[in-house]
Formats: structure tokens, sequence, C-alpha cells
């Protein structure tokens, strides 16, 4: 909901336009004079736009229609602070008039008496034109989404034609359902982005799934005909519709514009008075609420809005609304009912809850059935353990491709193992054998298997271009190979001869 546009006649000359807006934080209302004598306009958050029309199509032809039937005009208003000498007019072709307008922060609609669609950009670039059916009724724009209405014979046989902006292609089209015996009186876009429609008997139209073509449907919201008096829609969120409540026979709103009335949205079903019925209609309203931003972010690749957060207190609220039925059904002796609303249940800890419900009320055989489906939904394809196992297996393929500080003992590819090390002499004689061995050799033991192991050097430290390491400890992830500081078993070797020398 972003304002009004209003024209007010001056003289025979121009006209003066003004533009209120409802969030005076983020516009300042604004007036200026029209030479032109707009008879349309379209607002939304980037600007507004405004054409001329005939004298013929013109809702009040003695006040807003062009002398002469000149040629009609259309031309934008820009708000954006940021770019200055924005605004653009473009001049229509000779007897080519404005029927309707459409206009968005994606782009603007204009639909002619020619029956021709002219799509451009806020800042005046034409991008697209083709041609519609006769009996365009109107047409709206949200975001990058364009609303066109049909009249195909009759006045409530209508079609409905859901596109974006920019003609990349059509999302959803088909008929537009209406009370019988009743006229469109409102069409536009919900704050959430569900295409609504309005009928003058007051019943409200979502167009829900319109993301996926075969399965679109238009399912009513809201049913004021127990009104007596007429409602004059201003703007549909996902719990109210903000509308006018026009007194007697009037079917137009009175001026000035008087407070908006609110009127909460239910799903008309079967005994509605009832507890039960109410708390399905909220669960299914938040279910398509919530369907509708998750598919909206999905398609315009974009994060849902209030993140992931908000969307789990969504999901959560439905969840509830559920809960709260499957302990009716459970009070009520149901349990049928009570596995049906269990099976609309879409996360795994309220369907613990739900268990728990039934648990609670002593419906033991229920609780059973109710865990049987829960490791039907939950349980069935999860494969968190050989998805496990995979990533070790992975882990030591890499791993031997590697160069490792112990050498394997055979070619079968065995793990590596902590390589024994010789104790210190510290006095004692060393063999003749261990003496003359190869000090480059990397394992004495095994080259003289006669010789004890006991008595055995340590071999030299590998020649890196690091640092020796008088500790001798290598890096964890190539070796648990504990090597001993080379200089100290010297020095205690040469201690032990010159203890071994004195008489």
């Amino acid at each position: 909901m972003v304002g009004s546009v209003v024209a007010i006649a001056q003289d025979e000359a121009h006209n003066t336009v003004e533009i209120t807006f409802f969030d005076k934080s983020a516009h300042r209302d604004m007036h200026f004079a029209d030479p032109f004598r707009f008879s349309l306009a379209a607002l939304c958050d980037a600007g507004c736009l405004l054409a001329t029309t005939t004298r013929a199509l013109a809702n009040d032809g003695a006040l807003r229609a062009p002398a002469g039937d000149a040629a009609s005009v259309v031309a934008f208003r820009a708000f954006a602070p940021w770019a200055a000498a924005s605004d653009w007019t473009l001049p229509l072709p000779p007897n080519e008039h404005p029927r309707c307008l459409a206009v968005s922060p994606a782009g603007a609609a204009v639909v002619t008496s020619r029956g021709m669609l002219r799509l451009l950009t806020c800042g005046g670039v034409q991008r697209h034109i083709e041609s519609l059916p006769p009996g365009v009724v109107t047409c709206v724009a949200h975001g990058d989404l364009l609303l066109l209405l049909l009249a195909r014979g009759a006045a409530d046989d209508l079609e409905y034609v859901l596109m974006r902006i920019d003609g990349g292609g059509r999302l959803a089209t088909g008929a537009c359902p209406l009370t019988p015996g009743a006229a469109a009186a409102w069409v536009g876009f919900s704050e959430e982005g569900h295409p609504a429609v309005c009928d003058s008997r007051g019943v409200v139209r979502l167009l829900h799934r319109y993301w996926a073509p075969r399965r679109a449907c238009w399912v009513p919201v809201l049913d004021a005909r127990a009104r007596r008096a007429a409602v004059w829609p201003v703007a549909l969120s996902a719990r109210h519709l903000l509308a006018v409540t026009c007194r007697g026979a009037s079917r137009y709103p009175p001026v000035p514009t008087p407070i908006l009335d609110e009127l909460p949205l239910s799903v008309p079903l079967l005994q509605p008075d009832a507890a039960a019925s109410q708390l399905e209609a909220r669960a299914l309203e938040a279910s398509m609420f919530h369907e509708q931003l998750a598919a909206e972010a999905e398609r315009t690749a974009c994060e849902y809005p209030g993140g992931r957060t908000a969307e789990a207190r969504d999901r959560l609220e439905h969840d509830k609304l559920l809960l709260r039925l499957v302990q009716l059904a459970c009070k009520a002796d149901r349990p049928q009912r009570a596995v049906d609303l269990a099976a609309m249940i879409t996360s795994e800890p309220s369907f613990d809850a739900c268990v728990k419900i039934a648990v609670h009320e002593k419906q033991s055989q229920l609780a059973e059935r109710l865990m049987r489906l829960k490791e039907a939904r939950f349980s069935g394809g999860d494969d968190s353990d050989g998805d496990r196992d995979q990533d070790e297996d992975d882990d030591q393929n890499q791993d031997s491709d590697q160069p490792s500080d112990v050498e394997m003992a055979s070619d079968d590819q065995r793990p590596p193992t902590v390589a024994r090390r010789p104790a210190a002499t510290y006095g004692r004689a060393r063999p003749a054998a261990a003496a003359d061995s190869n000090p480059a050799d990397p394992n004495p033991a095994e080259s003289n298997p006669g010789s004890g192991s006991a008595f055995a050097r340590p071999p030299q430290p590998p020649t890196t271009a690091r640092p020796f390491n008088p500790f001798g400890v290598t890096s964890p992830s190539k070796s648990m190979e504990i090597k001993r500081s080379h200089s100290f078993f010297d020095a205690a070797d040469a201690h032990s001869d010159a203890l071994s020398r004195e008489p």
C-alpha cells in the first residue's frame, strides 16, 4: 500500500495532481500542475505513471478528457532522490489511447485501445510490445509480475493472464471465477505477492500456486456478503483486508477518505462457528501463505522474507495449529482424524509432540501408528551412516596419496604402524654389531636382526629444509613416530665410554 493520486480540475487549461503517501517517512506528499489533464494513474514506490485518454474512455469526460481528443501521452514522475531529471513523457501514435496502466519498481505497462501491450522500464526504455485479444478490463503490477484481466463475453466471464512485466513470458493463464451475478470490483496483489480479485459481492479470492501453471487455482479467503454495506478494497495482507466501508447505497468511498477498516481473512469452511473449523481455517491460511513466500523466494532467487528464522517461525506456527487440532481429535476419540492431521505436520520435533499428545490422552494404538508414520516419513531416506563411511574412505584415500614418514611394511596398503625405537644405553657397552651398523641405514634393527634392538642407536634425523626439532616430534597427521634427540644420546654414550675406560 503506497498511497493515492487525485486529479483536481482547475480550469479549462490545466488540472492539479495531488499524490498522498500512507508512509510519511518514506515519501513526502506532493502536488504539481498538470497541463496534459491526466485521467489515468498508477502508483508505486519508484514513481507515478500518468496518461491521458479520449473523452469516450475517460472516467469523467467533463473534467479530465483532453480537448478535441488530442494525441494521448504517457508520463512518469520519478521519486528517486539520487536521479534528478528522471521524469519522462512519451506521446502515443494517433488514434491510439491508453485503456489501463500498471507500474512497479521493475517496470511499467500500458494497454492501449488498439490492443497493444507496451512494456517500459521506469527510466522510459521501451523493451517489449505485443498484441492482446480485445476486452482488456484492467491490469496491475507487483514486483516483476503483471496481472491482466480480460473479458471473454459476459460481465462475469473473465480470463486472467499472469506474466513477467519485462515480457519474459507467462506464468499462468486461465478463467477468473466470480460470484454468479457479480462483477470484478478490485484487482491487485497482496503484500506477500498473491494475485487477488474482489468481486462486487465482497468475495476475495487469491491465485495460489501461480508459480506452477498446472496447479494454479483461485482460493476464496474472505466472504463479506454478510456485511450489509459495500466495501471498497484498498490493500490486502496475509491476515487482513484494508477497505473502506461504503455507507448507504453508494459503492464508492466518500471524500475525504475515511479511516480504513481491517477485515480479518477467514477461509469459508463448513461449520464456521465450530472451534475445530476455525483452527482448520487458520492452519490452511498459514500453510498457504508460507508456501507462497517460500515459492516466491525460490522463483526470484531471493531469501525468505525475514531469513531462515522467520521461515522456521512460520512453519512452527502452522505445526502448532495442527497440534491443537490433534489434541481435539484425541479428546473426541477420533483416531483417523488425528492421523490425517499428523500427516500434514512438516517437522520431526512437532511430530514427536504429536506422539506425546496421543500417549498423554491414553491412545496407545494411535501412538504406535504415529510412530510408524514418523519412521516412514523421517527415517526412510536417512543415509547419514553411509555418507560418514564414504567420507572416511575418501580421507584415507587422500592421505595415501601424500608422502609419509613411515614406510609401509608391504604392498597391501596396510595402515601405518608406530615404529619401535631402541632404548638408550646410559653407560652400558654397546654391542659390536650395533657399533658397526651403517649409520645411514634408516632401521638398523631390521638390517641386523641378530643385534639387540635395545642397544641399537637411533637413526640419523632426516635432512630437510625445516629447522631441526630437538624433541623430534613430527606432525601427528603424517606419523605417530616419536624421534629422540641424537645429540643427547651421543653425549650419554660418550660418558658411558669414559666410565668404562676408567681403571
